[in-house]
């Protein structure tokens, strides 16, 4: 995301990697209740969302909190997942350890 806003018939334009982010930035914003423009690509500029320049600080607000929240449900998600093929595996390993028919409670 740029610093400045670039001026644009007194709206503001919020550069943007992807068609989809754009799609998905455009949602974040009108759930905050800020209206924006998918801009297309063109002359090299890439993707954008256009909005009112009186919106724009609160609209980069909102974009950023909507990564940082993002980043942290993967993190989080992606914690899960190593939590639960760990112990898949931990059970795995006490089942081979243990042999067929075998429970962990009576090893030793």
């Amino acid at each position: 995301m740029s610093n400045e806003p670039t001026a644009e018939d007194g709206r503001a334009r919020i550069p943007v990697r992807t068609r989809q982010l754009a799609m998905d930035w455009s949602l974040v914003l009108i759930s905050q209740g800020i209206a924006s423009t998918i801009l297309r690509p063109q002359d090299g500029s890439g993707w954008g969302l256009l909005v009112e320049r009186a919106d724009y600080t609160q609209a980069i607000r909102a974009l950023r909190l909507t990564k940082r929240w993002m980043r942290g449900a993967i993190v989080a998600r992606t914690a899960w997942l190593a939590v639960l093929v760990c112990r898949r595996a931990a059970e795995i390993v006490v089942g081979l350890a243990t042999g067929p028919g075998d429970s962990p409670r009576h090893i030793g």
